[in-house]
């Protein structure tokens, strides 16, 4: 008979994968015009789950990975960590020196790829703010541009502050939730990384030095 502990992380695991299981059931119902509904009214749930931030960050799976990690090849998974976060996000500040950075010939599939993560298009976004290096080993113009062009066709209010203040990745959803990631955008899936949720007091100091830096804000 398996322990309490095994019993225990088989639960989460199930739990976990009804979570996504669910998720990608109502990333369709988002697709699928209004009054053609996939799901019976009795089974519609009133809000979306965002269950990113209900997870135990020591939960592990068999082979003793966090949950929160991606690994080399991953890419997927880790834009999938991100798609959940942006889950009802109205307003996003995404501060990431490297957010507009790849090569030109890709500009077009990052910027699908940042679309579709960022819900652009979605009913909620309203306004994505992207703090950002601006020096040309950090952006690429047509990167940037094709996001840009992406946010514009989606009347998506898009503003930008450049800065070398930043060193981590940290997207924001309604100045009151925050993912850390461990690689800038368009190198999830390169290289080993975390995505891990902020603490609230840690993002308020965040918040608070954005703001008193004028990063939070457009560029004049």
């Amino acid at each position: 008979m398996p322990s309490l502990q095994e019993q225990y992380r088989d639960l989460l695991r199930r739990q976990r994968d009804l979570d996504r299981a669910y998720e990608a059931l109502l990333d369709q119902q988002e697709d699928v015009a209004e009054g053609h509904s996939l799901l019976p009214p009795n089974l519609r749930h009133p809000g979306r789950l965002v269950y990113i931030n209900r997870r135990c960050a020591l939960d592990r799976a068999d082979d003793g990975t966090l949950h929160f990690v991606t690994l080399p090849g991953q890419r997927t998974v880790g834009l999938k960590e991100l798609r959940d976060f942006t889950v009802e996000a109205e307003d996003l500040i995404i501060v990431d020196p490297y957010v507009f950075s790849g090569p030109a010939e890709r500009a077009s599939n990052i910027a699908e790829d940042f679309k579709r993560t960022a819900r652009v298009g979605g009913k909620w976004l309203k306004r994505i703010h992207f703090i950002y290096d601006s020096s040309t080993k950090c952006t690429t113009k047509t990167v940037k541009a094709a996001i840009s062009h992406v946010l514009k066709d989606s009347s998506v209010k898009m503003s930008s502050r450049p800065s070398n203040l930043m060193h981590d990745r940290v997207w924001i959803a309604d100045r009151k939730r925050a993912l850390v990631v461990g690689t800038s955008f368009n190198g999830l899936g390169g290289r080993v990384a975390f995505l891990l949720p902020l603490p609230d007091p840690d993002l308020q100091v965040l918040l608070e030095f954005l703001d008193v830096n004028s990063l939070s804000r457009a560029e004049a």
